[in-house]
């Protein structure tokens, strides 16, 4: 059905539909939504192959079963989850009132405990500032002080500025202003908190060493040869930072 017939059928005009539709598009999460729609199009796939032609409570048990075949139980909820927003969104179905929906979701669940990653501790993070030299890892020593003083996520430091950054003397205050929550933040770097000069070791890494010009004004730049390049640092790289802390301590499970 074309947007003018859903429009003739309401008896709602186009320009009002069409106003609906986009406010219905940012029911969405902005920042997850393109993974929403992925896993709403494997539904609609699967759907289509099976000649489904409704949504209903047998439906959805029948698309989980098969999903059990190919994911952990934890996959499972977050696909639960996806599901029942974007079909709640398109479809106007709301399969959160499926109630042996998520009692057999349950009881999969029983019995299951999920892999714990392993956390570094203070200890561990105070060893690798103090024993790692600036020349090969100042970069990560940088990510790993900001990481723990923001408590940030890998989005988050791969999205920050330079001027996001600003020196205040006697510590450093550091702007997020795209969260998860769409709310921005700050924190401070204080010498105080680390069993080094954090800010030091950061002014270290901003200030001499970036390149006059540069194509964007991302924070964290690829380190060589004891200066930044032009090249920006990615977030799988940013993602791995407690591995290659774990690591360098020959912690087990280092790739965790």
């Amino acid at each position: 059905m074309n947007l003018v017939k859903m429009q003739e059928s309401n008896c709602v005009p186009v320009a009002v539909f069409e106003e609906a539709q986009r406010a219905i598009f940012h029911l969405l999460p902005a920042k997850s939504r393109e993974h929403y729609e992925k896993v709403f199009a494997e539904f609609n796939e699967w759907i289509e192959k099976r000649g489904v032609m409704t949504i209903n409570e047998e439906v959805m048990l029948s698309y989980f079963l098969n999903l059990k075949k190919k994911y952990a139980v934890s996959s499972l909820w977050s696909k639960y989850s996806m599901l029942k927003a974007t079909i709640k969104v398109y479809k106007n179905t709301d399969i959160g009132n499926y109630s042996k929906l998520t009692a057999y979701l349950k009881s999969e669940s029983r019995g299951h405990k999920p892999k714990k990653a392993a956390i570094l501790e203070r200890a561990h993070n105070e060893e690798f500032l103090t024993r790692t030299c600036d020349k090969e890892y100042l970069m990560i020593k940088v990510a790993l002080i900001m990481g723990i003083s923001g408590a940030c996520r890998c989005c988050e430091l791969t999205n920050l500025k330079s001027t996001d950054v600003k020196d205040a003397g006697s510590y450093l205050l550091v702007s997020i202003p795209d969260t998860k929550a769409g709310i921005s933040r700050k924190f401070t770097i204080i010498e105080e908190g680390f069993c080094v000069n954090a800010i030091e070791i950061c002014r270290k890494y901003y200030i001499p060493f970036r390149p006059i010009r540069l194509p964007q004004d991302r924070f964290f730049l690829r380190y060589m040869n004891q200066k930044c390049t032009c090249q920006p640092v990615g977030i799988n790289t940013l993602a791995k930072v407690p591995s290659i802390v774990a690591s360098f301590l020959n912690l087990p499970n280092a790739e965790l």
